[in-house]
């Protein structure tokens, strides 16, 4: 780990502290924690926001860097859908954002309906017309 990603660790990890001390305050007294008391920990919250930013930028530069020896970035995950007949994929859902329950019931009725479903970093999507009863069931 390089320098400045352990400053930022150590800086986020002292913010942390300070947070948890004024918490801490808050909750011996029993009384709400006042005004300046909450603007100064949503800044510290701010603070490590932007140090974590800033810590992703230099990892990010560091893998794009040709002459050192450091980890490539990591792909999101993708969840996909193959069909089973014509072998195209017709969905695609990047599992960082979740999965909504419309989703979820249209992952459950391509694996009902003997379809692939997988993961991977990266897809194409096709359109399939394939004849599926489940897909036509909001027409009817």
């Amino acid at each position: 780990m390089s320098k400045r990603l352990k400053m930022i660790d150590q800086i986020s990890k002292a913010i942390n502290e300070h947070i948890s001390d004024i918490n801490k305050t808050a909750s011996i007294s029993r009384k709400p924690m006042c005004a300046e008391d909450k603007k100064r920990c949503r800044d510290l919250r701010d603070a490590i926001y932007h140090l974590g930013k800033a810590g992703y930028h230099i990892i990010q530069a560091k893998a794009n860097d040709t002459r050192g020896d450091y980890p490539k970035p990591i792909k999101q995950p993708v969840l996909a859908v193959r069909c089973h007949e014509c072998k195209r994929v017709y969905l695609a859902i990047a599992l960082a954002y979740g999965v909504d329950e419309d989703r979820s019931q249209d992952i459950k009725d391509a694996v009902a309906n003997g379809d692939e479903v997988f993961i991977t970093d990266s897809v194409t999507m096709q359109m399939c017309h394939c004849e599926k009863e489940w897909t036509n069931k909001e027409e009817e």
